[in-house]
């Protein structure tokens, strides 16, 4: 350990002289002031000494303490101060005697004489040792710090690795943190829409429940009250079987009675008698009612109209205008959404005007405009204005006659029937024509009966007005509703008359149709009726009377009509065969004048169909197209008027829908020219013959009420509607339409 410690302080010292020697701060004998020695931890184990000492440069030796740290050897004057230092590197170290001579490049640099030789072998060792240390320290120190820096770099590259590594590990646990952190946020933002959908579920099953519960509760009371109603009719079934029982005792005990009795002709007479009160009484029940709703009917026709619908135009938009008067006396009016045409606005009159007549009690027509919000959104289609169904969609509602503060424009609404589209002006009525009883309206919806046939109808009665009343309303109502009739009336030529009114003017033209030569049969007699506006002189009169009636027409049939038996004009009624006042007295019998059929007028010449194109090399491809299109409807025209006649009207539809524009985007120039081409062919189907027309009535599609070759210009005129006038252009000619055109004009 004393080597160990010795070799340390010389490796020390010689570090230290290595360091002075380097850098030049080996101190020499001088005349400098003198250094304390420091001992340091690597010192403890350095020689001290005191010796006669001879250093280069001096005169004479001195008795000097000497110190050796490491490879520096120290001399002072006193123990612990260095007042001058040899640095051992590189010198040599030799021993004579007891004299150590320190040589350094060939010189003496200090001597050191000792007392005894064991001293100074010791010195000496110690002295050289000093020496090699210093030359070999370096060496040492350098391989050492190249093993430790190789070490170093060795740790910095696994701590570089292990940085990377720990960097990439860094990255991914933060990537995958991240990645978890937005499930997590996905995860938490799935879980509040559940917590949502939970809450509005748990929501819905809350109403559910409470819909369960009402739903039970209203089935329990519907089951209480069929318990009830059970109960009812079972006691009502065991009370009227009871009475039943009680009526089969008390039959047959009337049929034991009237067997045994000697009496059974005085109580079948009372039987007939009470059979006959009762029918008399459910007579005078009947009267009753018809007097009440008789009286209804007058209180309402009386009445005036709280509301009043009317069709306006502005700017070429048609309006439904409501007025009303409310109840606080003031007018509202509300006008409806703007429409494309007259028939629209007078269907939302319909519309808007009954929702008015039941709200007159609200001063803002809430309702009504709640109703003119819902008609902005409805498109009316061609069944809801078709018919009769916008009759009297101007002007009060039906049954009430015009108020006093109707405006001026609705008060004349047309007379009849006129259809939407062929609307005209409003006319104003008079109130009554000269030397007439009747109102202007009225008088077209009245036939009158006589006085002297209308008291036939209840011969030797009391209250015969009420019973002819009723006869006459129940025989007259089949042609129409009857609004009023009245006994006793004294028409324009003074004659006692029965009126009857209808509701409208074509009932009143069908009761005089159905008439046979002016009577009519009512009940089990026949009474003669005339109409007063009729344009017929005959229609105008009464038949003259005759001693015996004519014979009970047919019941009316009760077979449905067919749409266009019900829309086609009215055929005059056949007469029927009525008997002669005389026997006419028979003549001697002539023969027959010759007769010719009478020669039925020829039609008119039927022109020539369309051609189709001719193509040929120099034609486009437009041009073949269209010839080849049109050769195919040429052929399919050609072969529909020899199809049945239910088939013809689908067959042509079919062909319009497939050569239709809209039908080919891809080729809508060659789709064009050939549906001119089909258009060319629509008269063949109105001009094939009188079995065409036939078929074509029948189905409603042509309503003229005659065969062309009966009235032609009623035909044409018909035709004129249905194809307007237009240009006729090079395609109309090429395709023959411009024969057509001038045809019909």
């Amino acid at each position: 350990m004393a080597a160990v410690g010795a070799a340390a302080a010389m490796a020390a010292g010689g570090a230290i002289a290595f360091i002075a020697y380097q850098t030049d701060c080996c101190c020499y004998a001088s005349t400098t002031s003198v250094v304390p020695v420091k001992k340091r931890p690597s010192t403890a184990t350095s020689l001290t000494g005191e010796a006669s000492c001879y250093i280069a440069g001096a005169l004479t030796s001195h008795r000097r303490h000497i110190t050796l740290v490491g490879d520096l050897l120290m001399y002072g004057t006193a123990p612990g101060l260095a007042e001058g230092s040899i640095h051992l590197q590189g010198a040599n170290v030799e021993l004579r005697d007891s004299e150590i001579r320190i040589l350094r490049n060939g010189e003496l640099a200090m001597s050191i004489v000792l007392e005894n030789d064991d001293e100074a072998d010791f010195w000496a060792d110690r002295l050289s040792a000093a020496a090699f240390m210093c030359e070999s320290l370096p060496k040492l120190i350098s391989m050492h710090n190249r093993q430790r820096n190789e070490e170093f770099a060795a740790e910095n590259k696994q701590i570089s690795k292990m940085l990377s590594l720990k960097c990439r590990q860094f990255s991914e646990v933060e990537q995958k943190a991240n990645d978890y952190e937005q499930v997590a946020g996905e995860r938490s933002q799935e879980v509040r829409e559940l917590q949502e959908k939970i809450a509005t579920f748990a929501d819905r099953a809350a109403e559910k429940e409470e819909e369960v519960r009402r739903a039970r509760q209203e089935v329990e009371e519907e089951k209480r009250r069929l318990r009830t109603d059970r109960m009812h009719i079972e006691s009502k079934v065991a009370s009227a079987t009871a009475e039943a029982a009680s009526r089969r005792n008390e039959v047959a005990e009337l049929y034991t009675e009237v067997i045994n009795a000697e009496t059974m002709a005085e109580e079948k007479e009372k039987l007939l008698k009470k059979m006959e009160r009762a029918h008399l009484e459910k007579s005078h029940q009947m009267e009753e009612v018809q007097k009440r709703l008789l009286t209804m009917q007058k209180l309402l026709e009386q009445s005036e109209a709280k509301v009043v619908s009317r069709a306006i135009t502005k700017g070429g938009v048609f309006f439904a205008e409501i007025t009303a008067l409310l109840d606080v006396g003031e007018l509202a009016t509300v006008v409806g959404p703007a429409r494309r045409n007259r028939q629209e606005a007078l269907k939302d009159c319909l519309e808007l005007r009954k929702v008015a007549a039941k709200c007159t009690e609200d001063s803002k027509l809430l309702q009504v405009k709640k109703r003119k919000e819902e008609l902005e959104e409805i498109t009316w289609t061609v069944k809801d204005l078709g018919g009769r169904l916008l009759d009297g969609a101007e002007g009060p509602p039906p049954g009430f006659k015009p108020p006093s503060w109707m405006p001026s424009s609705v008060q004349g609404p047309p007379l009849g029937y006129v259809s939407p589209g062929k609307y005209r002006e409003p006319v104003k009525p008079a109130a009554k024509e000269e030397n007439s009883v009747y109102g202007f309206k009225t008088k077209k919806l009245v036939v009158e009966c006589p006085d002297a046939d209308v008291r036939e109808l209840a011969p030797g009665g009391g209250d015969w007005e009420s019973k002819a009343k009723v006869a006459l309303q129940q025989a007259f109502k089949r042609f129409g509703p009857v609004l009023e009739v009245r006994l006793g009336f004294q028409s324009d030529d003074g004659q006692k008359v029965g009126c009857v009114r209808f509701a409208s003017a074509k009932a009143v033209e069908l009761a005089m149709g159905k008439s046979s030569r002016g009577w009519i049969a009512v009940a089990d007699k026949h009474v003669r009726i005339r109409q007063p506006s009729a344009d017929k002189e005959e229609l105008r009169k009464f038949a003259a009377p005759r001693h015996e009636a004519p014979a009970l027409e047919a019941p009316p049939s009760k077979k449905k009509l067919r749409p266009n038996e019900r829309f086609a004009s009215k055929q005059k009624a056949e007469a029927e065969d009525e008997p002669e006042a005389e026997p006419a007295k028979p003549a001697e019998p002539k023969p027959p004048p010759p007769t010719a059929p009478t020669p039925e007028p020829a039609p008119p010449p039927e022109p020539d169909r369309p051609t189709p194109l001719a193509a040929d090399a120099e034609s486009s491809a437009e041009d073949r197209e269209v010839a080849k299109g049109e050769e195919e409807i040429a052929r399919e025209m050609a072969g529909l008027l020899s199809k049945p006649f239910s088939q013809q009207k689908k067959a042509l539809k079919a062909v319009r829908a497939r050569w239709h524009p809209d039908k080919n985007p891809d080729s809508v120039e060659v789709a064009t020219r050939v549906f001119q081409f089909i258009q060319a062919h629509d008269l063949i189907l109105f001009l094939a013959g009188p079995a065409k027309d036939e078929w074509l009535q029948h189905h409603g599609e042509m309503q003229f009420g005659r065969s062309r070759r009966e009235d032609n210009k009623e035909v044409k005129a018909q035709l004129a509607g249905l194809f307007p006038r237009r240009p006729i252009t090079k395609d109309t000619e090429r395709h023959g339409v411009g024969q057509w055109l001038r045809f019909w004009r």
